[in-house]
């Protein structure tokens, strides 16, 4: 933008682009990484180890002073630079800067997935705490990456002017300026808080925020509790884990545990007085459904009974939705679909007239 502003062309604006690494690839990963990590997990902390991912921005920023140094201070004229060309489009530099943000993008979107599995299993209103505007944030980093690869190999074949590259400056605006409000209008904040090294598989602290926060371990895919309530696991046979189901069953409609937006799988491992890792197999189990999928089949219940007793006729759907517990119209309805085959509308029209 300062290039065609007119500064590549007039001093001292000339030497300020030439000399300052404006176009920093590699700062951008390290930081979509971490900003991902701050964003989904309330437990984040930046430890001393995490600058090791800056070395590479450093060492670039120290090559950037070496430049400056020999140039202005030992040689007095243009010697890095004696070709003309800015150092922050060299093909080298193009090259591995793309493969350091692929890199980091490859490490967020396993973040988020990790996110997302987690909250499913926890939450029944995993939807409303999905953070579906990162992973559309991360395919937007994603989107400029391609486009900084597409511009680079143009400019190692064709070696054409700065000028001529007006579209991807346009789009890399475009999607930074996509970044910066999608980012200040979610106000989204995360309840799950676990461990964030992706490449640990075994002893992984998680910690699930909310009424009564709960400290867990991860091992083989399973979780164990180790603090709150003992495992009962060892011994448990085919007829108590169909006495449990029913007791589950029972529990939650006659309470109406649903009707909770905020409900967890938590809160219900407590009422069941069991702990959370047998209240997580014996859904699957029992129900073939995980955490979430199983209080949202119970609230489409609720909402089909509303219906049968001509509630619609009185309220809107979206109302009788939240009186049900659901806690947004996308999740009310993606839930009725996969529950029911129809829509609200299409069942109310086919069963109901």
């Amino acid at each position: 933008m300062l290039g065609f502003a007119g500064w590549y062309d007039e001093q001292p604006y000339r030497d300020v682009i030439f000399y300052v690494p404006f176009q920093h690839l590699y700062l951008y990963g390290p930081i979509i990484y971490f900003y991902v990590q701050s964003l989904l997990n309330p437990g984040f902390k930046f430890k001393q180890r995490d600058w090791l991912h800056f070395v590479p921005a450093a060492a670039y920023l120290i090559y950037s002073l070496v430049i400056v140094v020999t140039d202005k201070l030992i040689v007095g004229d243009y010697y890095f630079l004696a070709d003309g060309r800015d150092r922050d489009f060299d093909t080298w530099y193009q090259y591995s800067g793309f493969a350091i943000m692929v890199f980091y993008f490859i490490l967020s979107i396993r973040y988020y997935n990790r996110y997302r599995s987690l909250v499913i299993l926890y939450l029944s209103n995993a939807d409303e705490l999905s953070f579906k505007w990162v992973r559309n944030f991360l395919f937007t980093f994603l989107a400029i990456i391609i486009i900084r690869f597409v511009f680079a190999v143009m400019g190692s074949i064709f070696d054409f002017f700065y000028t001529e590259a007006w579209w991807y400056f346009l789009s890399y605006a475009l999607c930074c300026y996509y970044i910066a409000i999608a980012g200040f209008s979610n106000a989204v904040i995360s309840k799950l808080v676990f461990a964030r090294d992706l490449f640990q598989t075994s002893n992984e602290v998680l910690v699930l925020s909310g009424k009564q926060p709960l400290y867990l371990t991860y091992n083989a895919n399973d979780f164990v509790e180790v603090e709150d309530l003992e495992l009962e696991a060892e011994g448990t046979t085919d007829h108590s884990k169909e006495e449990w189901k029913q007791e589950l069953e029972t529990l939650i409609l006659s309470e109406k545990l649903y009707e909770d937006p905020e409900l967890s799988l938590l809160d219900l491992a407590k009422r069941m007085n069991t702990n959370i890792s047998l209240a997580s197999r014996y859904i699957n189990k029992g129900f073939g459904l995980n955490f979430n999928d199983l209080i949202n089949k119970y609230r489409v219940e609720a909402v089909i009974d509303l219906l049968k007793k001509g509630e619609h006729q009185k309220q809107t759907l979206l109302s009788l939705a939240f009186e049900a517990g659901f806690n947004s119209k996308t999740t009310f309805n993606r839930s009725f679909k996969k529950h029911t085959g129809f829509s609200p509308q299409e069942y109310i029209r086919q069963k109901l007239v």
